[in-house]
């Protein structure tokens, strides 16, 4: 009798553990913070949407990850361009053993969250299809090493390119230097790149104090470009912007 309820509890636990870990949007909660300024003045920006954006994935075979929505959390940037969201930590579901226990028992995970800056007049900051003139900074410190990463595409489309056969998928830019969270915090830092500058690993940006610094948009099409990427209802404050730029926008296209 006891060893058939040491089986039964060893099954439930089995079940159920993988989904207490990684499911539960409470297991693992972190404060996510910055700061968003101006790429050429270096002034905070009052005012801007951040937006946290987590999805849920499920494993797949062949055709990978199911990925879906899962929820969002917006801020906007205070009169010192800073902000703070807090939310799960997420993983990307590969923690072994859990990874093949995903598989058979097809229970999601959660992902890190992707995020999203936007003001109106300025550029989009996207990291997978080009920056042109924004950036993200944030510090790296190590045993052997610290200072800041900086992820500064240049303003041209050729500069652009060159940043990515410099650095390609693998690589960021890193300038070493004391205290970088601090110097960060207090903008005492260039966001330019110096003569020492050197490469590092891929690292990923938000898990620690991240400044975003926003290009103002030059070309009517580069602010229509800002606007295109699909919103939730769960982000009330950044649907508000975007109803306001799209009157804006269609106004100015009815006036040609």
């Amino acid at each position: 009798m006891k060893t058939t309820i040491r089986l039964i509890l060893w099954i439930l636990l089995i079940i159920f553990m993988p989904r207490i870990v990684v499911g539960c949007t409470w297991w693992g909660n972190k404060t996510y913070s910055g700061r968003v300024i101006d790429a050429d003045t270096l002034e905070p920006i009052e005012g801007a949407a951040v937006v946290a954006v987590w999805h849920k994935s499920w494993p797949g075979i062949g055709t990978g990850a199911d990925t879906r929505f899962k929820m969002a959390r917006e801020v906007l940037t205070d009169a010192n361009g800073e902000w703070s969201i807090r939310g799960p930590r997420g993983s990307w579901g590969h923690i072994l053993p859990l990874e093949f226990m995903y598989w058979i028992l097809y229970i999601h995970y959660t992902n890190p969250p992707e995020f999203i800056f936007y003001k109106p007049g300025h550029r989009r900051l996207d990291r997978g299809g080009g920056m042109l003139g924004c950036f993200i900074a944030y510090p790296y410190v190590d045993k052997r090493v610290e200072g800041v990463v900086l992820e500064r595409e240049a303003d041209t489309e050729e500069g652009q390119r060159r940043y990515f056969r410099e650095y390609g998928a693998n690589t960021r830019p890193f300038i070493p230097l004391k205290d970088p969270e601090r110097k960060l915090r207090s903008l005492c830092f260039s966001f330019t790149y110096s003569q020492n500058v050197m490469k590092i690993g891929r690292v990923w940006p938000f898990d620690q104090y991240t400044v975003v610094g926003l290009k103002k948009a030059e070309t009517w099409e580069e602010r229509r470009r800002a606007r295109s990427f699909s919103i939730s209802k769960t982000t009330p404050a950044l649907r508000e912007m975007f109803e306001m730029e799209d009157k804006y926008l269609w106004g100015r296209d009815k006036a040609k």
